[in-house]
């Protein structure tokens, strides 16, 4: 089965349509949540521009549970899982598709924001198989963004397996042109570029065959865990859209969770825990003093904790090189 065979038998001609009307249900029927996306419309935002990329930062106070969520082993044991369907809040309905349950985002950061939850409660951790479901959610969702956190990366539900989906174009690194693109590898159904700009390190994926981008995102991640060693899986955040017929995803390598100002204390601390959509170039910022304070230089040096260094890239890009993707 081809490429194109395998697009057909995956697409559905009515997923689309169902989750938009979800979330005309939800907003409709859920006040609270009707709230939060209404308050959306007031979010303070503010550019950030730098030569090669720019920052959208963005005061969401609604954040503050995610951005500082307790992510270690005991306090999860400690908590009830806020996917599961016994502990998610009367209100909220879903859809059903193949393992996954589609909810609207309670805590949302685009204007349709959804998670997409598997049914059972399975840790975070990133397949072949799940990097194949993201990419057909991806598929039938052509209005929106799939993203992935890893479960040191911005999960705040690093327990339970789930994806993420806002609407696209948000992020300023879809509409972004990189004259500092690198190309590694390419043939006539895959290309992989990197980028390394003032803030972080990016890996892109380009390809209209579902089987040889899934392999391809798969050992990208591995070589991620080469350079960088983490447990349980190595660190990276990912974004994936479809359009004009082929798939774009963006992979960011980290090396850990949070800057070191996080863990400050006062006027020190900063509140800031990155998950993909920040690497995408939406900065969540749901203390207002830091979204007055920050400016370039500090946004600079939270992402250079954060993202590979440019030794380990240069690894990265070696070993990607080496591995013949293409």
């Amino acid at each position: 089965m081809d490429s194109q065979d395998i697009h057909r038998s995956l697409y559905s001609p009515t997923l689309l349509t169902d989750v938009n009307r979800l979330f005309e249900e939800q907003i409709r029927d859920w006040e609270t949540v009707a709230r939060r996306f209404r308050e959306l419309e007031q979010v303070k935002s503010r550019t950030v521009a730098y030569p090669h990329c720019t920052l959208l930062l963005t005061h969401n106070p609604c954040r503050i549970d995610s951005s500082t969520a307790k992510v270690d082993s005991l306090s999860i044991q400690e908590r009830p899982c806020f996917l599961c369907p016994s502990n998610r809040s009367a209100e909220q309905q879903s859809i059903s598709w193949n393992n996954y349950n589609i909810l609207i985002n309670p805590f949302p950061i685009f204007r349709r924001h959804f998670t997409i939850v598997d049914k059972h409660h399975q840790a975070q951790r990133l397949s072949p198989e799940r990097i194949g479901d993201m990419l057909v959610f991806a598929r039938n969702l052509p209005e929106y963004t799939i993203f992935y956190n890893g479960p040191g990366c911005g999960a705040s539900a690093p327990d339970h397996f789930h994806f993420q989906a806002g609407n696209r174009g948000y992020m300023p690194i879809e509409k972004e042109t990189k004259s500092n693109m690198e190309v590694i590898s390419e043939s006539s159904q895959l290309k992989i570029s990197c980028q390394s700009d003032e803030l972080r390190k990016t890996v892109i994926a380009e390809s209209d065959s579902l089987p040889l981008l899934v392999q391809a995102i798969a050992s990208i991640c591995q070589l991620v865990g080469e350079v960088v060693p983490r447990q349980p899986e190595p660190m990276f955040n990912l974004l994936t859209l479809f359009a004009e017929n082929r798939w774009k995803t963006y992979l960011f390598p980290r090396r850990t969770h949070r800057p070191s100002q996080f863990f400050e204390t006062g006027e020190k601390r900063i509140v800031f825990s990155p998950g993909a959509v920040d690497f995408g170039g939406v900065v969540i910022l749901p203390v207002e003093k830091d979204f007055n304070r920050l400016d370039g230089e500090t946004l600079r040096d939270l992402f250079a904790q954060l993202t590979f260094q440019e030794d380990e890239f240069s690894t990265l890009k070696k070993l990607i090189k080496n591995f013949r993707l293409c």
